[in-house]
């Protein structure tokens, strides 16, 4: 139903320095032919089906921010559309100047966590599914400060990486307040 891929990110000459030494927005890679429970629309092929057979297509409260690509695939996923993994289908994705700035960066990886907490609140299982987002917001903001030390040998690379693990947590918790 829906085959996704492989994508680098392609950066103007204006792009500050610690965005590309820090190697930090590589693609993810898996082998070719393994299901996914989610997909991202930079690099999709989806049968023309599955958008007749989806109710929904974007959540009006994820806005523009970010991850409503998420929570349409992971919706098409759960009512049984296979999402597949197609290895050598690489693109080049040029990114916007806006997108790569520290405050950019920031701004959507809370955009993204807020938007995949909404879909986990919606398909999940009340309390225990509360529980998960708690401990996943509370690893998130470990986990910067596990990585703080790369402040210095990365300098603002490494303050950016450590900044965006605490805006995908204050994401994660910012929507789970709304809906306890």
């Amino acid at each position: 139903d829906i085959v996704t891929g492989p994508w680098t990110r392609r950066f103007g000459a204006d792009a500050p320095t610690w965005l590309k030494r820090g190697r930090w927005m590589e693609p993810q890679r898996h082998p070719t032919g393994q299901r996914l429970e989610h997909a991202f629309s930079g690099n999709v092929l989806i049968d023309v089906g599955v958008f007749r057979q989806m109710e929904t297509w974007f959540d009006p409260r994820i806005g523009l921010g970010g991850g409503s690509d998420i929570d349409f695939f992971r919706k098409a996923a759960r009512v049984g559309h296979t999402i597949v993994w197609a290895d050598r289908a690489m693109i080049e994705e040029w990114t916007a100047a806006s997108r790569v700035t520290a405050k950019g960066v920031l701004h959507r990886g809370y955009s993204v966590a807020n938007a995949a907490a909404l879909l986990d609140i919606q398909l999940g299982h009340g309390v225990s599914t509360r529980l998960v987002l708690a401990l996943r917001a509370t690893l998130l903001a470990l986990r910067s400060l596990a990585t703080l030390p790369l402040v210095l040998t990365h300098g603002k690379g490494g303050l950016v990486r450590a900044a965006l693990h605490v805006a995908r947590a204050a994401g994660i918790t910012a929507r789970s307040e709304e809906h306890t």
